[in-house]
């Protein structure tokens, strides 16, 4: 029986679209942490906080798109 070839050009497809919107979305985050730690008036303690949790989510991310399949 031979795979249906459009169903995994289909798969592929919405792979590497879920590749790059997790790099967008880790671009975006990291934007958000400079511009937090340049730009804000907020104190040290409380950019501290937001960094972390901004680098945390990030590496969700970026864990979530490992293949587990491989």
């Amino acid at each position: 029986m031979k795979p249906n070839r459009k169903t995994n050009n289909q798969e592929n497809f919405w792979w590497q679209i879920r590749h790059v919107f997790g790099f967008m979305l880790c671009i975006i985050l990291t934007a958000a942490s400079l511009w937090a730690t340049f730009y804000s008036g907020y104190e040290p303690k409380l950019l501290f906080i937001a960094i972390a949790v901004l680098a945390f989510v990030q590496a969700l991310i970026q864990l979530f798109q490992v293949d587990l399949n491989n």
